[in-house]
């Protein structure tokens, strides 16, 4: 019963993510499209989130594969602790230009248990990005 509960939680965090359109075009929009990618264990499209543009391209695919290990160790813990069940964003501060952002959210976990975080964000042709 308790992996039905944890597979409906699932399913309702991707249907919200589908009816936001998991947009980029905020920072908070693109964070929480990040956050939701973790929860399903897509590093794929968590890695269309973050930004790689001080990355050198000889760099790229080591770059690539640590944020991709990142994704699925954030998700395993997340699974141990009942996984993400929802992503809240408590406060949004943009650059004057409106081009780097700091978000800090707060990630509730099936367990009940939650964790804040503060994310740097960077808008890059148009779209908001995580920036580590």
């Amino acid at each position: 019963m308790t992996r039905f509960m944890h597979l409906l939680a699932s399913a309702l965090i991707l249907l919200m993510v589908s009816a936001c359109g998991a947009s980029t075009d905020t920072p908070e929009s693109s964070l929480t499209a990040f956050y939701e990618a973790v929860a399903e264990n897509d590093a794929k499209t968590a890695l269309e989130h973050v930004s790689l543009a001080d990355i050198k391209e000889s760099e790229m695919g080591v770059a690539r594969e640590k944020i991709k290990m990142m994704v699925g160790n954030f998700h395993a813990k997340a699974e141990e602790k009942g996984g993400i069940e929802k992503v809240e964003v408590l406060n949004v501060a943009t650059n004057e230009e409106k081009t780097e952002a700091e978000v800090e959210v707060q990630v509730t976990f099936g367990n009940g248990k939650s964790e804040k975080n503060t994310d740097d964000m960077v808008k890059e042709d148009g779209e908001w990005k995580i920036s580590f």
